[in-house]
């Protein structure tokens, strides 16, 4: 599987997160939106499964998202190191997943995923996130919904809190 970015895929991405105001996709750009600085080519980068620690952050991304009812975050495993429990949030089909723990410090790290992972997720889902897994380890790249990322845990994307 092959998820390199394309820009027609990544211009669909782009609009349906910033088309989707009353979906989770869409309460998740307005939250990293409201949390982080970020230029257009590093949310290319993160539409395809860029690992991504907001420096300095203090874990008040990580917070938001794990506190906001609207999110239906719920707590799961990964292969990632996290200080704090782990929170993952279905998006809707064709959106993904996202991911997000804290750093050893304390900021917020988060990646979207190309497929759910866990008991919140279907079979159909977790055989995906399977063979994404795969394709990561084969690759080193992440495996986003958009595409594929070489930003991973060892070499995340670093942005700034606003």
């Amino acid at each position: 599987v092959n998820r390199e970015p394309r820009n027609d895929s990544l211009q669909q991405a782009k609009e349906f997160y910033n088309s989707a105001q009353k979906t989770q996709a869409g309460l998740i750009n307005r939250l990293v939106k409201r949390y982080v600085n970020m230029r257009g080519e590093q949310l290319d980068e993160i539409f395809s499964g860029a690992h991504v620690v907001v420096e300095g952050d203090k874990a008040k991304l990580y917070e938001a998202i794990k506190n906001d009812p609207r999110t239906k975050a719920y707590e799961r495993i990964s292969s990632h190191e996290s200080r704090d429990p782990q929170y993952g949030l279905i998006l809707e089909e064709g959106a993904g997943t996202l991911l997000t723990g804290t750093t050893a410090s304390g900021d917020t790290w988060f990646q979207f995923e190309g497929a759910p992972w866990g008991s919140e997720a279907s079979l159909k889902n977790n055989l995906s996130h399977a063979k994404d897994y795969v394709v990561y380890k084969a690759t080193g790249k992440n495996q986003g919904p958009f595409g594929s990322s070489h930003y991973r845990d060892a070499n995340p994307l670093k942005l700034k809190p606003k």
